[in-house]
């Protein structure tokens, strides 16, 4: 092969590709990989005189300077006959090989075993439409058209096409099905085959197994002249997926202002809200397209969005820290005092979060600086409590918010002003702001500092201060998305590059952590697919598996050990059996015992399981501990054992099973 054809077909990768040495040797026609008439390493490094590199670790070819590319692509007399049209013809000579024809693999193992083997597989599946959208002929529409015969080499296509970048258990079955030709030429954005397709009488407005039509596809990626045609040939615009999008929600949300124009032109419902109850404005508040949110803002055929959507894309402005956005928002005459759901403000949100621009903006237009939630905390209650923005309420925040009003003196559900938490978190600093503000400030900072300085009201205050920063609507980014119900946002973010196991900066917990503090047992495993931690600890040293114990879901708790939650992982000496003995739940002890759980692991008192079991009654646990192996002559640091407890109790059943477990053991 020349060096010409190398060049131009490494030019017209949409990435670097490991298979491009099976690409220099697949023909059209060809029924499978011919692994005889693969190009040699040497040889592709010898023709390319010396312009490529192979990559000895990744085994990726690479040009051999960055530079390069760039004249390569000025250079246009050097380029082979349009290589678009033959890559992509080996891309699909390669889709259709004879093994892809019996379909989708069954197993996980399965498709990672092809995708092993052939090593194009994925850069096919991903970029095949991509090349044939840049030489679309009548050959070429032929050419796809016979791929597209082919359900299963189609499908086989589709399964890579959408292999979750993160492997998760059952991730060879999430591609949807039903998804024909029609679909296809709708995701790729290629007008000539749909307007063939259409031709045949293919019914336009069929979806796959999501709900998602040929519009919708298009819309979602942004093709223009294919969403034209497909309303041109009656195309639903007001379809809804199984997420309860229409093509307008999808266009806006993946950012396509011309999609989304020609869509309002044609009559799209553009204030429809999906089934959590976002409308277009609002993903494009989320994702950040600040012009996309000014064109939705304006008025079209009479209407706009209304009050309620303003008021909701400022409080997701302001959790963003988007002063451009929120300035908008506000000349559109946003209610600045608004509430979500739990109560909370976009000036709660701002300052939570650590916006001191955003911040500065809602008070400079009057923003209510002694707004309560639902929890009666006020911006400034629940700001101090969270050491990831300790340093910007010292900087600014403090200031910012007492300079405009702020009243150190109002208390939460709790009983507690700001200046409790600043104790309580010893940010001396923040006292110093605090107290001068704070009624009959000297009695009450003694009488803090006596009750930390006392150890049993100091794990208090701390448990509390921990629950605080939990009980709190302000978690960023996937705790937020967690902590209101929303799918859809939690998805996007992962798909976004969000890290799933990162801690909150501002609640100190992780998304996992949060989900199973609020005992949400889809959003633990929708987390646990997506490869969360499960033994990642939050900022106090609990994993998910002690919080979902000491509440009691049972559900999570098996869920997690499942998916390889540590067992006996300890937090200030309490393994999660231990919780359970402690908070006397009547499953969750059980399932982890019979799981393996340490029976005679002891909490800082030396207290035992069959100590707890002893204390709470329960015969059905302690029977179960001795047969696991408990001591039963175990003694906790005041020298008791579990049957001296069972004794002060003046339970007989318990003393009688546990004295004839003592006289077995004598």
């Amino acid at each position: 092969m020349p060096l010409q054809l190398y060049l131009n077909l490494f030019l017209c990768l949409w990435s670097p590709v490991i298979g491009l040495l099976s690409v220099c040797s697949v023909e059209p026609g060809d029924k499978d990989l011919d692994r005889t008439a693969l190009t040699e390493k040497h040889i592709l490094l010898s023709v390319t005189a010396g312009l490529l590199l192979v990559d000895q670790q990744t085994k990726e070819v690479r040009l051999v300077h960055p530079t390069l590319h760039d004249y390569l692509e000025k250079k246009s007399s050097i380029h082979f006959l349009e290589p678009e049209t033959s890559f992509a013809i080996v891309c699909l000579t390669y889709l259709c090989f004879e093994p892809f024809k019996a379909g989708p693999c069954k197993t996980e193992e399965d498709l990672e075993q092809r995708m092993r083997q052939y090593a194009l597989l994925s850069y096919a599946s991903y970029h095949w439409g991509d090349h044939f959208a840049k030489c679309q002929k009548q050959d070429n529409v032929d050419e796809i058209l016979h791929f597209f015969e082919n359900r299963e080499s189609l499908a086989s296509s589709i399964q890579i096409l959408y292999a979750p970048q993160r492997r998760r258990i059952g991730w060879h079955e999430e591609f949807p099905g039903g998804f024909s030709s029609l679909h296809a030429a709708a995701y790729w954005g290629l007008e000539d085959v749909l307007a063939a397709i259409c031709q045949k009488g293919t019914e336009i407005n069929s979806p796959d197994s999501r709900g998602m039509t040929a519009l919708h596809l298009s819309s979602q990626r942004g093709f223009v002249e294919a969403v034209r045609l497909l309303l041109a040939q009656g195309a639903d615009i007001h379809s809804t997926n199984d997420s309860g999008e229409t093509a307008f929600i999808c266009a806006a949300r993946n950012g396509h202002d011309q999609v989304v124009r020609l869509l309002i032109a044609s009559g799209a419902g553009y204030m429809v809200e999906d089934d959590e109850g976002w409308a277009a404005l609002h993903w494009a508040v989320i994702n950040g397209y600040d012009e996309l949110v000014k064109l939705l803002l304006k008025p079209h055929s009479g209407l706009s969005p209304d009050e309620t959507q303003i008021n909701k894309a400022l409080i997701l402005a302001a959790e963003a820290g988007s002063s451009k956005t929120t300035e908008m928002l506000l000349q559109q005459v946003a209610d600045i005092d608004w509430k979500d759901e739990e109560g909370s403000t976009a000036l709660h949100w701002a300052v939570a979060a650590g916006h001191e621009q955003t911040s500065a903006l809602l008070l400079k237009n009057k923003a209510d600086v002694n707004s309560r939630d639902n929890f009666d905390n006020t911006p400034l209650h629940w700001a101090i409590p969270y050491t990831g923005i300790t340093r910007l309420l010292l900087e600014h925040g403090v200031n910012l918010l007492l300079l405009n009003g702020a009243n150190a003196n109002l208390v939460d559900e709790d009983g507690w002003t700001p200046l409790h938490a600043a104790i309580v978190k010893q940010h001396d600093a923040l006292q110093n702001h605090l107290a001068p503000e704070t009624q009959n400030k000297s009695r009450f900072v003694d009488q803090m500092h006596k009750r930390m300085n006392d150890e049993n009201e100091r794990a208090l205050l701390e448990e509390m201060a921990e629950n605080k920063s939990h009980g709190s609507t302000v978690v960023s980014g996937l705790r937020s998305a967690v902590n209101s119900g929303y799918r859809q946002r939690v998805l996007a973010l992962l798909d976004g590059g969000a890290d799933i196991d990162a801690q909150d900066q501002i609640g100190d917990c992780t998304a996992l952590t949060h989900a199973a503090w609020l005992g949400r047992d889809d959003f633990v495993e929708l987390l646990l697919e997506n490869g969360a931690d499960p033994n990642r600890r939050e900022q106090h040293g609990r994993t998910a598996l002690h919080i979902a114990v000491k509440h009691g879901y049972s559900s999570i708790v098996t869920m997690l050990v499942d998916h390889g939650a540590d067992i006996d992982a300890r937090v200030h000496s309490w393994t999660p059996l231990l919780l359970a003995a402690k908070h006397e739940w009547f499953q969750i002890p059980d399932y982890l015992v019979k799981k393996g759980a340490d029976v005679n692991a002891a909490d800082y008192h030396g207290r035992t399981a069959l100590h707890w079991a002893a204390h709470h009654s329960d015969e059905r646990l302690a029977e179960l501990l001795l047969q696991r192996g408990a001591d039963v002559n175990a003694k906790d640091r005041w020298g008791k054992t579990a049957l001296q407890w069972a004794v002060a109790n003046g339970k007989d059943g318990m003393v009688e099973l546990l004295g004839h477990a003592e006289a077995e053991v004598s």
